[in-house]
């Protein structure tokens, strides 16, 4: 299983980038979360703060690009050279510094036959076409861009050794309001791996083991990545707003103009289905599960209790 631990021989072992993909993940933010948590209100944030969103995104703001080549099993178990071709890849469709490879070109046409769950054929082909048809263009060092898929928080570990610049905001949002969400892809895509056990059922249950389980990873690599990660929650966003784009404005270093902070406000609307769990039973869930998401600060008081 790959987990925090594997920073340090990544750090070791991987193979060193070129000056200009080093600069191009300078002032990079990356967006990541399991699916349904907010994610797509912290891309909309960063991008009213002057942060380049642009990709192949869909209607959710997720970089399709990304997904293509990241958002599949076997990205769990790639060689070395084999993710830091992926990640190349990726940095040249985002920053076109350079073009791709014709050895490139051919993983993005071998990929492109396996699509993702969620991604028809003639999405994932017409994805495949824009990355391969984006052009090299001089670029000036020093911007700020990024990206967002919910599924970056899989894999966030290798791509920040990849990429030294890169920042990492992990949206986070009550575990156990997201076991009652109808956004169960990631449960079904990765449970089996980070759980240990095949054949998950989709329940309250299991979509809270998994929170746990990877919310837990994810504190372990933010105690190894330090100041490089934000687990930024998506409760306390819509609750207190002014607090937390000051703590998110921080962390990119950056100062929000009056504009800007005013246009963030009314981006923020709080969701109706905050909450959504009091109306169920505490019997669905696990107590030492309820009790990890009470440890991260969450409400865990249900209805009946």
């Amino acid at each position: 299983m790959l987990d925090h631990g594997g920073l340090r021989f990544f750090r070791r072992h991987m193979t060193g980038l070129s000056r200009s993909a080093v600069a191009a993940t300078a002032g990079t933010v990356s967006i990541g979360g399991i699916g349904g948590s907010g994610t797509r209100l912290v891309a909309a944030i960063l991008a009213q703060l002057g942060y380049c969103l642009d990709g192949d995104n869909n209607a959710t703001l997720d970089n399709l690009w990304f997904t293509l080549l990241f958002k599949r099993r076997d990205v769990l178990g790639l060689a070395e050279d084999e993710f830091s071709r992926r990640v190349d890849i990726f940095l040249n469709a985002m920053t076109a510094r350079v073009a791709l490879t014709d050895h490139e070109k051919y993983v993005v046409a071998m990929l492109a036959r396996e699509p993702p769950p969620d991604l028809s054929v003639e999405k994932l082909n017409s994805v495949a076409g824009s990355l391969l048809a984006v052009q090299p263009r001089l670029l000036t060092d020093g911007g700020r861009w990024g990206w967002k898929e919910p599924n970056t928080h899989i894999v966030i570990d290798r791509l920040a050794a990849r990429m030294p610049g890169l920042k990492y905001i992990h949206v986070v949002r009550n575990g156990l309001d997201m076991a009652y969400s109808s956004n169960q892809t990631q449960l079904r895509l990765w449970g089996s791996f980070f759980l240990g056990e095949d054949g998950l059922d989709v329940t309250p249950r299991n979509s809270l083991k998994f929170w746990c389980a990877i919310h837990r990873r994810i504190l372990g690599i933010e105690a190894e990545l330090g100041d490089r990660v934000l687990l930024m929650s998506f409760d306390a966003l819509c609750l207190r707003p002014d607090d937390m784009l000051d703590r998110l404005c921080e962390f990119l270093g950056c100062e929000p103009t009056v504009s800007q902070r005013a246009c963030v406000r009314r981006l923020i609307q709080r969701p109706a289905s905050i909450g959504r769990f009091k109306k169920r039973s505490p019997r669905d869930c696990d107590r030492a599960d309820v009790e990890f998401v009470a440890s991260l600060g969450f409400d865990t008081r249900f209805g009946s209790e």
